[in-house]
């Protein structure tokens, strides 16, 4: 189970780390590294990253099951978003790959 923690943070760190680029890029006038990064999907992600290591500390099982869950959506809906959104939304196809691996 501790590997799953592991990869879940991981990835939760990953899709901040993007969002926060993707903010970044698009406060200085260039395009957008991804379609729509997001400060309320970067709060999001922390939470759900603090929740996952609080449920998995006091091994909530259940709970910690659902979470995961939950992360495999949000991580399925942005690999979904990432092949079918227009490429023209996209700075080049480096990002949109990015997104497709982090996820």
């Amino acid at each position: 189970m501790q590997i799953a923690v592991f990869l879940q943070i991981l990835w939760v760190n990953g899709s901040i780390f993007r969002n926060l680029s993707g903010l970044g890029i698009m406060e200085n006038g260039e395009a957008m590294s991804t379609p729509e990064p997001s400060l309320i999907t970067i709060f999001i992600l922390f939470g759900m990253g603090e929740v996952l290591v609080f449920l998995h500390y006091f091994k909530f099982r259940a709970l910690f099951r659902l979470m995961s869950l939950a992360t495999a959506v949000f991580a399925a809906v942005a690999i979904y978003e990432a092949l079918l959104t227009d490429p023209e939304l996209w700075v080049n196809s480096t990002w949109q790959w990015v997104g497709v691996f982090i996820n």
